[in-house]
């Protein structure tokens, strides 16, 4: 309910008993006593036909326009929108229950609407705003029709009434050609005799000019005949006016001077600024003109007939004399070439006469003298310093500039041809870099030309070590400088015995009181001592023994395969330390299809080595094992399966080197091993 208070309502409870309701008791049976905020507390209703007693207590609901407050919260029963105005008669509300008009304003025709009263402002929106029976009225605008749509309306019809403008319409006046939507006062005036902006003046703002009539449509008018035209230029006219021939378009001050008696370019001169060329009279046509009369014409242009370019006739009815014409005949008083000499003359006493020879002034120059370098034509062959010359240089061609010259490719002048110098020296002229002036280095090439290609001079020449023992490894003490290693030679200096292949930082140390890896030390710090087992007799020396690594990681044996397998495929290990090479099987006594195979060099002749092979059975049968020492006889032990027994066999020396070899004659590659080897002398 609105917070609007009614005087009269609350005057009618308290007549009607609520001062009689005693503090506590709840008469009506709403469960709300008088002391508890009950307005009403008696079961009849205030007013007849309205709600009961029951029906009025705080919270209860409260209908409009009854009379009655029915939520006790005081408030106007009579305006349903709070603007301060009851509903007008004929409303939802009984006539007789209106308040008094002193209190509450009348009138209102929309009470569900605060914004809507007889109080409120009109606006424009179909509504009755002010309750006065008219809706908008004195708050709709005027508006003019748009035909061509360009938001300007026409003057001079009769507007219409509107909130909102209709289609087709404009809020203002103001198109002076509303069939034209270019026309109106939010365009710009162009220069067109038309009032484009509405402002009523045409073309305001285009000053008026003048413009001249192109004939020949050369873009440059004459300045004879013009016209004054505010909108530019009319058709066939310009704003120039600098021609000077408005009949022909190739003239105009744009246009190139040519040579042809014209003013081209219209600045007041004819053919200016063009290559000239001076003809001459020829009356007798030998090609040779007179002085008298010459013709003026330009480059390219041909003369008339009878005229000739060449100055110097001296008789230009004679086309027998002219400078050009020969004068053979000494004797002969006519000046034929008008060189202004005739008849004989000899003033250098040469011998030759003036109109035989070239220079009449120097007795050296004459058809009988000899040509020599000296920048004159001395035997009057009309070459000067020709390659005969007695003194002529020959040169030599230099095709890659080095300077530096090629003796096959010669040329003989007094002067160098292109291309050519005095030096016949180099050896490849297509290589600039090839030359007796360059640096020798290795690359095959004989960079310097003295016939030596790499020599050990060359700058990047290295040193190369003698390898006399063809083992790979070179001798510091033997040297070669050379750019590729001469024939025995290597580029290593760690051979510490060069006459022994055997020795070297490749080889395998063995007992034999030599360094044989070149590390400086004897033996390799080998255990080379041997006991024969027999008391009293010499402990034999020991020649070589082979160690295979046992008690650690096996390392590859001093044996190889006789197929050339791979190394690694030689290793035995058993796993727990014992470590040998495989002997092959598939053999006899007299050899297997793969032996194993060690080579010993350092042998003294005729001395007796023994080789002592320990052997074990790695399978559980009987397996032969075959063992031959420099080709000597073969030699065999036993073994049956899985037991270890010793094979020796002897060479005696026939030479510096000696191979041992060894096979079985089990089915398999793997059937035995050979674990030590100990060779004695």
């Amino acid at each position: 309910m609105r917070l609007l208070r009614s005087p009269l309502l609350f005057l009618s409870l308290a007549g009607a008993g609520c001062e009689s309701t005693w503090k506590g008791a709840d008469n009506d049976g709403d469960g709300v006593s008088a002391a508890d905020g009950d307005c009403w507390d008696s079961s009849d209703g205030p007013v007849a036909g309205g709600p009961l007693g029951g029906e009025i207590h705080p919270g209860a609901p409260d209908a409009w326009y009854d009379g009655v407050d029915s939520n006790c919260e005081g408030d106007d029963d009579f305006d349903a929108d709070g603007d301060g105005y009851a509903a007008m008669a004929g409303s939802t509300q009984p006539s007789d229950s209106l308040p008094d008009a002193s209190r509450i304003g009348y009138g209102d025709c929309n009470d569900g609407d605060r914004d809507i009263n007889p109080g409120a402002a009109e606006v424009c929106d179909g509504i009755d705003n002010n309750c006065d029976g008219v809706a908008d009225e004195g708050v709709q605008a005027l508006f003019y029709v748009d035909v061509d749509g360009d938001g300007f309306g026409e003057a001079g019809v009769v507007p219409v009434q509107a909130c909102v403008a209709p289609a087709g319409y404009a809020g203002n006046n103001d198109d002076c050609d509303d069939g034209n939507g270019d026309i109106n006062p939010g365009v710009a005036e162009v220069c067109d005799g038309i009032d484009n902006n509405c402002d009523g003046a045409a073309d305001e703002g285009y000053e008026p000019s003048d413009y001249y009539v192109d004939a020949d449509g050369d873009g440059y008018g004459d300045a004879a005949v013009a016209v004054t035209a505010a909108c530019g230029a009319p058709t066939g006219y310009v704003a120039d006016a600098t021609d000077c021939d408005d009949a022909d378009g190739d003239t105009n001050p744009g246009a190139a001077e040519a040579c042809d008696g014209i003013d081209n370019n219209c600045d007041g001169v004819a053919d200016e600024d063009l290559s000239l060329v001076t003809w001459y009279v020829d009356g007798d046509g030998d090609g040779w003109g007179l002085v008298s009369e010459p013709l003026l014409l330009c480059e390219g242009e041909d003369p008339p007939a009878g005229y000739a370019r060449d100055l110097g006739d001296c008789d230009d009815g004679d086309g027998n004399i002219n400078p050009g014409a020969p004068e053979g005949d000494c004797a002969d008083p006519v000046d034929y070439n008008c060189d202004g000499s005739v008849g004989y003359a000899d003033l250098d006493r040469d011998g030759f006469v003036a109109c035989e020879e070239c220079d009449d002034a120097d007795g050296a120059v004459n058809p009988g003298a000899t040509e020599v370098c000296d920048g004159d034509d001395n035997d009057c062959d009309g070459v000067v310093d020709p390659s005969i010359a007695t003194d002529a240089a020959t040169w030599y061609a230099d095709a890659d500039s080095d300077s530096y010259g090629n003796a096959a490719v010669t040329d003989v002048a007094c002067e160098a041809p292109s291309g050519y110098v005095a030096d016949a020296t180099d050896c490849n002229d297509a290589d600039g870099a090839v030359n007796p002036g360059a640096t020798e280095v290795c690359d095959t090439v004989d960079n310097d030309c003295d016939g030596v290609v790499d020599p050990s001079t060359a700058t990047d020449a290295a040193t190369w070590y003698a390898d006399a023992d063809s083992d790979g490894y070179g001798n510091a003490a033997v040297t070669d400088v050379a750019c590729a290693a001469p024939s025995g030679y290597v580029s290593n200096d760690d051979d510490c015995d060069d006459a022994d292949g055997a020795m070297n930082p490749g080889a395998t140390e063995v007992c034999d009181t030599v360094d044989n890896d070149c590390d400086g030390v004897v033996d390799g710090g080998l255990d080379c001592s041997s006991d024969t087992g027999d008391t009293g007799s010499p402990t034999p020396s020991v020649f070589a023994f082979a160690d295979f690594g046992d008690g650690g990681a096996c390392a590859i044996p001093p044996f190889a395969r006789s197929d050339g397998g791979p190394p690694a495929s030689v290793v035995y290990d058993d796993g727990a330390g014992e470590c040998g090479a495989y002997v092959f099987g598939g053999g006899n006594p007299s050899g297997a299809p793969v032996t194993l195979a060690a080579s010993f060099a350092g042998f003294t002749l005729g001395e007796t080595y023994l080789a002592e092979l320990e052997v074990v059975n790695l399978t559980a049968s009987t397996v032969t094992v075959y063992a031959d020492f420099g080709g000597g006889a073969v030699e065999s032990v036993r073994l049956t399966g899985g037991t270890t027994e010793t094979l020796s066999v002897s060479y005696v020396a026939t030479g510096a080197s000696a191979t041992l070899r060894a096979w079985s004659n089990g089915p398999s590659n793997y059937d035995a091993a050979v674990t030590s080897l100990v060779i004695t002398y």
